[in-house]
């Protein structure tokens, strides 16, 4: 069995064995207090998703931004009712419940597109359980909200629009008059110099395929338009280092994005993508962009055309100042106190980096000799099943054999004793296993999980091994072990 099918296995067999395994496969805080005049003001146009909640709380908590109204475009993930319900729960969480909330018409300005429908269900559940319970009240129109907004705004507005466009391009066709309230429009959406994220459209990008008549009212309406498409958010993907960071953060906001994201059961393939649209509206140093001609072709790409209209487009991205500046407004707008490492702190997690990289090796060439096609599937799960354990025999004495520095000595401990633990339950692991069934090696490992009740000791190795992680991360140290995904 190759790495790589572990990794495949492994998330129905133990969310933990996951993560044992997963290495197989300037602040001007001051001047803003006192000049609170220049502040920007921005409307946000989204609809609620891990990366809209992630953009809106950014804003909300940024003290460099005056957030005048959130409007929800009927066409995004969310239906309207729940969407605008976990706006405001959102809004509460940032201390910004009384900014006014609409949503708009849910068809697109032409033809019939839309969401999945798994992904419309998602998102309109987003945060069970986690958001602040808010009473329902009446469903206000984004359109005229956003209108009267642009209307009554003392400076020039930036519109952040993170979904659809389609309340965008209603109101600015509609009523011309107000672009003059606009400053500049920064989107998230399309893929102009890399493919799109559109099964049916390849070159498209979801934000823009939904609605591509909306797209381009948007870029013909006369106002500065910058475009985050994906060239840019590739660049800002989600990592354990930024839970790390967000976990030790004591700002409702940032617990909140941290809870919303842990949720999930996994991150791969995320990106900071509404984010990073919303970042760029505050700090646009933060992307390199390209003045471009472009068009809005019928499969929602963005098409480079002498004959169409002059925008700005982010190509790419500085990661590493992104996640600072995403980190910092979740901080209520301070950067958060970074630790640095004694150098006998680096000495042991680079050792323990090693040993796990070990371990990781040893995994893959023990399941290297698994053969995928033998019909005995209780041989396979007992060669897989040793050479796991074997391996974390291998590693326990490694761990045991580095010498921990004090501020992490209980957490070594507690690592140690786990993956003791799990190594003394080979017979009955095995046991488990032999009693065993399943029409495939897959359900016959689940059954073993259920019937040896091994959750809990992949569950304490997680949290031992997370604890190091958050350590050394925090202090821009590398990964000690393999916890996090």
């Amino acid at each position: 069995m190759t790495a790589h099918k572990l990794t495949m296995i492994a998330p129905r067999f133990s969310a933990a064995l996951v993560l044992l395994t997963a290495a197989v496969a300037c602040s001007n805080d001051d001047n803003e207090a006192s000049e609170p005049a220049r502040r920007i003001k921005v409307v946000l146009d989204y609809s609620p998703t891990l990366s809209d909640a992630g953009a809106l709380l950014y804003l909300a908590s940024n003290p460099a931004v005056d957030l005048l109204a959130v409007t929800l475009p009927g066409t995004g993930e969310a239906d309207c009712e729940p969407a605008v319900r976990i706006t405001r729960a959102l809004l509460t969480v940032a201390d910004s419940s009384n900014v006014p909330i609409g949503c708009g018409r849910n068809e697109p300005l032409a033809g019939d597109r839309d969401w999945p429908e798994e992904w419309r269900e998602s998102a309109s559940h987003l945060g069970e359980g986690l958001l602040p319970t808010v009473q329902p009240e009446a469903l206000v129109d984004a359109e005229q909200l956003l209108a009267d907004t642009l209307r009554a705004a003392t400076a020039p507005v930036t519109l952040v629009a993170v979904g659809p466009l389609t309340n965008l391009g209603v109101v600015l066709a509609d009523e011309p008059e107000l672009v003059e309230h606009v400053e500049r429009i920064v989107i998230m959406g399309g893929a102009v110099t890399v493919p799109g994220n559109v099964e049916a459209s390849p070159a498209a990008e979801w934000n823009i395929y939904i609605d591509p008549e909306a797209a381009r009212r948007v870029i013909a309406a006369g106002v500065a338009v910058t475009f985050v498409p994906l060239d840019a958010t590739n660049y800002v993907s989600w990592t354990d280092r930024l839970l790390s960071r967000l976990a030790a953060l004591e700002t409702d906001a940032g617990n909140t994005v941290h809870e919303l994201a842990t949720a999930r059961d996994s991150l791969d393939g995320f990106y900071l993508w509404d984010e990073l649209a919303a970042m760029v509206a505050v700090t646009p140093t933060l992307v390199t962009t390209e003045s471009m001609t472009v068009r809005i072709g019928d499969d929602g790409a963005i098409v480079r055309d002498p004959q169409g209209f002059a925008v700005a487009v982010a190509i790419s991205a500085d990661g590493e100042a992104a996640m600072d500046e995403f980190v910092r407004a979740l901080n209520g707008g301070t950067p958060a106190p970074v630790a640095t490492l004694t150098a006998d702190e680096l000495g042991y997690l680079v050792q323990m980096g090693g040993a796990d990289s070990s371990f990781s090796k040893a995994v893959g060439l023990a399941f290297g000799g698994v053969d995928e096609t033998d019909p005995d599937l209780h041989g396979m799960a007992d060669l897989m099943l040793n050479g796991f354990v074997d391996a974390a025999d291998e590693l326990l004495v490694m761990v045991r054999d580095v010498s921990p520095p004090s501020a992490v000595r209980a957490a070594h401990s507690e690592y140690a004793d786990a993956l003791s633990e799990f190594v003394a339950s080979r017979d009955d692991l095995l046991a488990a296993a032999a009693a065993a069934e399943g029409v495939n090696l897959d359900e016959l490992l689940n059954n073993v999980l259920v019937a040896s009740g091994i959750n809990k000791m992949f569950e304490r190795m997680n949290l031992a091994c997370q604890a190091l992680v958050d350590y050394s991360f925090l202090r821009g140290g590398p990964r000690p072990c393999s916890a996090g995904g």
